[in-house]
């Protein structure tokens, strides 16, 4: 994706960019260079995010990581983690299927990047945020956009 958006740029392309997540890996701003500026991109999760569970999940992380911000990614783990923590604590039983109903049954969880839900179809429901690469390559914080 940094190449695509070098190349887009090298050949007079002035319109928005748009990625997918996986924008915020440090590779992207640091093979995109300059032309990273403007380009925006859907992600899980914003290190700038003043909710309780962010605040405290962004302190320990770059406690643990020399002062490195986490990335959607780290966090996309840190919420698996939550919610296989979750079912094993609800479930009736330890087996699969006590954990695998713990898993349906979610709710509502509080999670850094906000709440996850599980739907009938078992598939999670959650916010996403918008952020956006500035002139020296720093991500920022846009819009949240939550399921309605």
């Amino acid at each position: 994706m940094p190449l695509q958006i070098q190349q887009a740029r090298s050949v007079g392309m002035t319109c928005p960019i748009v990625c997918g997540d996986s924008a915020d890996t440090p590779e992207v701003a640091a093979v995109a260079g300059a032309a990273v500026e403007g380009v925006v991109y859907v992600s899980a999760f914003s290190a700038e995010s003043t909710a309780d569970a962010a605040v405290k999940f962004v302190s320990a992380y770059t406690a643990m990581h020399d002062g490195e911000s986490p990335n959607s990614n780290a966090e996309l783990a840190y919420e698996a983690t939550q919610m296989v923590i979750y079912a094993l604590q609800n479930a009736t039983e330890v087996t699969r299927t006590a954990v695998r109903d713990a898993l349906a049954s979610i709710q509502g969880l509080e999670v850094p990047s906000g709440y996850i839900t599980v739907g009938a179809d078992r598939n999670p429901i959650k916010g996403a945020v918008i952020m956006e690469y500035d002139a020296a390559g720093v991500s920022h914080f846009v819009a949240a956009v939550n399921p309605s």
